[in-house]
């Protein structure tokens, strides 16, 4: 899979979602009041697709250090953690499936 950039929202996901450009894959965060995190990670096509990105990619919108410290990622469906990958986020959805993250910040 390729690299999908990543998109950073400040008004609502539900915003964003009804502006985003018709592409394969689509990532997009928003900041949260308690200085977490929302990934959501959307699959837009007609096949299996990775989605990825690299932690720099966030850092660098989001002025965040996950590149060197990365976040405690949860699961927003299941509530449960998920590992947390060190450099590049890769998740395999299935078509026009998504998932949807908080991201914790290390301390």
């Amino acid at each position: 899979g390729r690299h999908v950039p990543v998109g950073v929202v400040d008004n609502g996901l539900a915003d964003a979602l009804a502006h985003a450009a018709v592409a394969t894959g689509k990532v997009l965060s928003t900041l949260n009041r308690d200085g977490s995190f929302t990934l959501a990670l959307f699959n837009l096509g007609p096949d299996t697709a990775s989605i990825k990105f690299d932690w720099r990619e966030l850092d660098a919108l989001r002025d965040t250090t996950f590149a060197q410290h990365p976040p405690t990622l949860t699961d927003l469906v299941t509530q449960q953690p998920v590992p947390t990958p060190t450099n590049e986020i890769n998740f395999t959805l299935d078509s026009h499936a998504s998932r949807v993250f908080r991201l914790t910040p290390a301390h």
